[in-house]
């Protein structure tokens, strides 16, 4: 199986996904996607939040998605611009 992904953000805005499989591309109802970006702007409240939230069992991750979006949470977490406490 190949798995390609485009991710193309508009400057100071939104991102888009695009995930083809097999030269298939999916609907976007199809895809999960999780961004974890500990650059500037966030406390470290609300980093913790946006960890809380994406721990949540109701997002419906598989448990390998699970760890890997909480092992990103966490790695993040030490980013120099997440304002510590």
């Amino acid at each position: 199986m190949k798995v390609e992904v485009l991710h193309a953000r508009y400057p100071d805005e939104d991102c888009d996904v695009l995930v083809v499989i097999d030269g298939i591309p999916q609907k976007e109802a199809d895809i999960t996607y999780v961004d974890v970006d500990p650059g500037r702007g966030y406390t470290a409240e609300d980093w913790n939040e946006s960890t809380d939230w994406e721990s949540q069992p109701e997002r419906g991750h598989t448990p390998a998605f699970a760890a890997a979006v909480a092992g990103a949470y966490a790695d993040g977490r030490d980013s120099k611009y997440v304002e510590k406490d």
